[in-house]
């Protein structure tokens, strides 16, 4: 069973995870207002890939079977003044998650997020690869397993 506060470290980056991914979707659609439509599509992409980001740690803990606590997500902005100003915030944010995250993991105890081993995934050299991670706490738990990368 994962420690009380590893399950809890997850599931508040889970929920930072799908802000982030509300958030870029709130500057599309802004770009989508504007007529910029490559700004648009550059936050969207920013959306899919912090949703990605989000559904890894919720398979994690859907595959660890821990409690659901699955939080409110507060809403974005709607205007962003600009587009400076829209890329500005959007560094900020980045910024700010970055601190946020790396300070969740290291209050609750955990020391090390270290990569265990990497493996091809199929036959195909095409496919992508994914590396297994292993994170250690202070108590010396160790957890290894899907706290998973996807390489291209």
């Amino acid at each position: 069973m994962i420690p009380v506060a590893v399950t809890n470290a997850f599931n508040a980056q889970l929920n930072r995870e799908m802000y982030s991914s509300y958030f870029y979707l709130a500057l599309s659609a802004y770009g989508e207002s504007l007529g910029l439509r490559g700004i648009a599509k550059w936050f969207m992409v920013k959306h899919q890939e912090e949703l990605t980001h989000a559904m890894k740690f919720y398979r994690y803990l859907v595959g660890r079977r821990p409690p659901s606590r699955l939080g409110e997500i507060a809403a974005p902005p709607s205007e962003f003044g600009g587009v400076v100003n829209a890329f500005e915030q959007t560094l900020a944010h980045e910024r700010q998650v970055t601190g946020v995250s790396t300070g969740s993991w290291t209050s609750r105890g955990i020391t090390a997020i270290t990569p265990a081993r990497s493996s091809s995934i199929g036959s195909s050299p095409s496919r992508s690869r994914r590396r297994r991670w292993s994170a250690t706490s202070s108590t010396g738990f160790g957890l290894s397993a899907t706290v998973a990368k996807a390489f291209t």
